[in-house]
């Protein structure tokens, strides 16, 4: 199977760092994800998800109007299959443990290690394309299972 039909469904980026959503849009399509939105207003992320469909959210934590924090709860319940990685300069463990426990399927620290941020987008492209096919069970927690 190659990339194109590996990948059908668009990576959603939201970041208010114009710089951050540009280059994190050429090493996911780099890496071979091509289809790939960005949004900086996290105002526009619910009404984004609930006119197109993707297969995964990368989350920024701190932004202006919406935060991070605030959308996390909101896209998992309303999308529940729909993975969530949050990303933030804020490497601590209880912001880390906050995000997972409210859905989040991974936590990345900025700035963004290219090689682990791709892996983590592929590995939650692949779940949730196991779970579209498969389950009714939210996606984070089929990954918290599999964490164990």
């Amino acid at each position: 199977m190659n990339e194109r039909s590996k990948f059908s469904l668009p990576v959603l980026l939201v970041d208010d760092e114009k710089q951050l959503l540009l280059s994190s849009s050429v090493v996911l399509r780099v890496a071979g994800i091509k289809k790939v939105h960005t949004i900086e207003d996290s105002r526009e992320v619910l009404s984004f998800l609930e006119n197109h469909e993707v297969a995964v959210v990368v989350l920024d934590l701190r932004m202006p109007y919406l935060s991070g924090m605030e959308l996390l709860p909101q896209i998992t319940k309303k999308f529940p299959g729909l993975p969530v990685i949050v990303m933030t300069a804020m490497n601590d463990m209880d912001t880390k443990s906050e995000c997972l426990k409210a859905g989040a399927f991974d936590y990345l620290a900025k700035p963004l290690e290219r090689d682990q941020f791709v892996f983590s987008v592929k590995k939650a492209l692949g779940l949730e394309k196991i779970f579209r096919k498969t389950s009714k069970c939210p996606i984070s927690q089929i990954w918290n299972y599999l964490r164990k």
